[in-house]
């Protein structure tokens, strides 16, 4: 499991989620819509950063802000002063993981729980938070 969150754009073989390019076969983005929940499972593609082999399940209803969602990706960078990291483009707030000592460190794959806020643009990591295990 890759990610958990919103459909933010369906293309002809790709999605995004969280702003993580997805791709898909043809066939499966006629029964997607933006806005649906879903999991992402699959493999990242270092040389792209793009999610590959994957397949994209739970398209349900309509999430709205501060749903719960997973991250998986690179850290391409970490801003301690704010608390601000970059993974795989996304910015992920991690303050509340500060308490369990857990900081990101660049080049490092992570998977971060937490809320997804889609107007700001913005993952904010906590560690309470849980998403569909399969």
């Amino acid at each position: 499991l890759l990610l958990v969150g919103e459909l933010d754009y369906v293309g002809d073989d790709f999605v995004s989620v969280l702003g993580q390019t997805v791709f898909v076969d043809r066939a499966l983005t006629n029964h997607l819509r933006e806005g649906a929940s879903v999991e992402v499972y699959g493999a990242i593609d270092i040389d792209s950063g793009g999610i590959v082999d994957a397949t994209v399940v739970g398209a349900g209803a309509e999430i709205g802000p501060g749903s719960p969602a997973l991250l998986t990706g690179i850290v391409d960078s970490v801003d301690a002063s704010s608390g601000i990291a970059l993974v795989s483009g996304m910015r992920v707030d991690y303050n509340a993981l500060l308490s369990r000592h857990s900081v990101p460190t660049v080049g490092d794959q992570v998977s971060v729980t937490g809320r997804q806020y889609r107007g700001l643009g913005i993952l904010v990591a906590d560690p309470q938070v849980r998403v569909g295990e399969r």
